[in-house]
């Protein structure tokens, strides 16, 4: 048996949502030969007060500029 777990923000597409569990299952049947009853696939979407990078929370205004950052601030 086969679990996929996918992960993204929250507000994803329903089409998308759809389209990735159709390709995930697809390619698990073709590529290992899974029975199609055997592959289950679970997306999780994550709102953007609930994660960060470099630092900077989701809901940050200027999130994208901040969360590009290399070096610490000292």
């Amino acid at each position: 048996m086969s679990i996929v777990e996918i992960y993204g923000w929250k507000g994803i597409d329903p089409e998308k949502k759809k389209k990735w569990i159709r390709t995930c299952t697809d390619v698990i049947a073709e590529q290992l030969n899974e029975p199609l009853d055997e592959i289950t696939v679970f997306i999780n979407e994550i709102p953007s007060e609930n994660w960060g990078q470099a630092g900077a929370i989701g809901t940050d205004k200027d999130w994208l500029e901040k969360s590009r950052r290399k070096e610490r601030k000292n």
